[in-house]
């Protein structure tokens, strides 16, 4: 079977697939035009952001599997893929510690006002003394 990669992955993925004893092909910057040229004898897809068109999957008779970088389907004609009996998925959980992280620092901002006094710094206030009702976490 032969993998291709149209992504940027985590590192040890590729070592991974490649241990499957399989043709990896990896070639993050791969546009839509030449996904299209190459995905003739492909039976694994592994996109990003690019755009997986019914006509792409149509010329891609040994395809049975599409996986998007990411959460959700991304932009890959679902339809298509169904019809030609590709089964399409994702990584659900790719973003939960960025998520995770960015709540922790949202939270933080919140409490200790950072927002406001960036702002008031911005425009040559000090207003110390308004900003010091922080609860703290």
């Amino acid at each position: 079977m032969k993998i291709f990669v149209a992504c940027e992955l985590p590192g040890g993925a590729l070592e991974s697939l490649r241990s499957l004893a399989v043709d990896v092909v990896h070639r993050p910057s791969a546009t839509a035009a030449e996904l299209r040229e190459k995905l003739g004898d492909v039976g694994l897809l592994i996109v990003g952001h690019t755009r997986i068109a019914p006509d792409m999957i149509a010329r891609a008779p040994d395809l049975q599997l599409i996986v998007h970088a990411g959460s959700g389907p991304g932009d890959i004609a679902l339809e298509a893929a169904s019809a030609q009996g590709v089964f399409v998925t994702h990584c659900p959980d790719k973003h939960a510690a960025a998520v995770a992280e960015l709540t922790f620092g949202l939270i933080l901002a919140l409490d200790r006002r950072i927002v406001e006094n960036t702002t008031a710094m911005r425009e040559g206030r000090w207003i110390r003394g308004e900003l010091t009702d922080a609860r703290g976490l």
